[in-house]
């Protein structure tokens, strides 16, 4: 324990704050606060990411909330695996836990006697969601993509020309309690909107000014298109991960002869073929020789 120095001051952007409408550069502005598209793996509740072409690992809603843990330890067991390779990690569309969870426990909620232990269980998984985030994505920039809705007057204010109803802000659709517990230190808050035609961003809140020219940089900075940062396998090579996962395919191919190694070969990606390499793949096809010999031998 010891004095800490004055003005020591730490600011990051370590947690991010994107709320906005449909189609309105939520997942874009996302892309632009790392180096390149492909370094950016979004937790995905919605399968947007993954139709735009970026890297995403799609959530499976369970039928039982009580899967829900179980369910979050899948993915979040992906993300540590494969985490070396980004520099963000971005959650989208984090308000639909939050509904998903209400729904399945719809009953309890609206049941006097049960709706505050329903409220306890789901903020409880937030908890959760939000030290597994810690645990594995310390060193990682998170970002939380999250829809808007409107707030409205609740009575008018004829000085000012404002009927009750009338539209007075956006908000995020961030339940209270999950944005004090997922976003309580966030240093960003930016949203998107669409005004006319064009796509427009507004800083909202900002918890390092210092950082506010760093921000007005990244939501300036030409957007890239995953497809054609992706589109030079020399500059861009396959991520060890898509490499794993096509060995073990060609693995377990390999078990069944060699045409059935080279039809699986054939739905390999050439860049991938590249990485895995002619050596270690003539080794496999020798494997798979090996096995249509035996089976020949067999019925001799």
């Amino acid at each position: 324990m010891q004095l800490n120095q004055f003005g020591n001051r730490t600011a990051n952007l370590n947690r991010i704050l994107i709320t906005g409408g449909g189609l309105s550069g939520k997942t874009t502005l996302a892309s632009k606060f790392v180096s390149s598209p492909d370094k950016i793996l979004f937790l995905s509740t919605d399968g947007n990411a993954n139709s735009q072409g970026y890297y995403s690992i799609d959530f499976e809603f369970p039928e039982m909330a009580s899967n829900m843990r179980s369910q979050w330890d899948k993915m979040i067991t992906l993300v540590a695996k494969h985490k070396a390779q980004f520099e963000a990690i971005a959650l989208d569309l984090v308000e639909d836990y939050d509904e998903h969870l209400q729904s399945l426990l719809y009953d309890e909620l609206n049941d006097m006697k049960k709706q505050e232990g329903a409220w306890g269980a789901i903020n409880k998984f937030y908890k959760y969601m939000n030290m597994t985030l810690k645990r594995h994505c310390l060193d990682k920039r998170l970002i939380f993509l999250s829809r808007d809705e409107e707030e409205y007057y609740t009575q008018s204010i004829p000085s000012k020309g404002i009927k009750r109803g009338d539209i007075k802000s956006y908000v995020p659709a961030l339940r209270k309690k999950m944005r004090n517990i997922l976003l309580k230190d966030h240093a960003a808050e930016l949203r998107c909107y669409v005004d006319g035609k064009q796509r427009r961003v507004d800083i909202e809140f900002i918890r390092y000014e210092e950082k506010r020219g760093e921000i007005e940089r990244i939501i300036a900075a030409k957007p890239i298109i995953p497809s054609s940062a992706n589109s030079n396998p020399q500059t861009n090579p396959p991520p060890q991960y898509e490499i794993d996962e096509a060995k073990a395919v060609l693995e377990v191919a390999a078990g069944n002869g060699v045409d059935t190694l080279m039809k699986a070969a054939e739905g390999v990606k050439p860049e991938i073929k590249k990485a895995i390499g002619k050596e270690w793949f003539d080794g496999l096809k020798a494997i798979a020789a090996n096995v249509d010999k035996e089976g020949r031998d067999d019925n001799t």
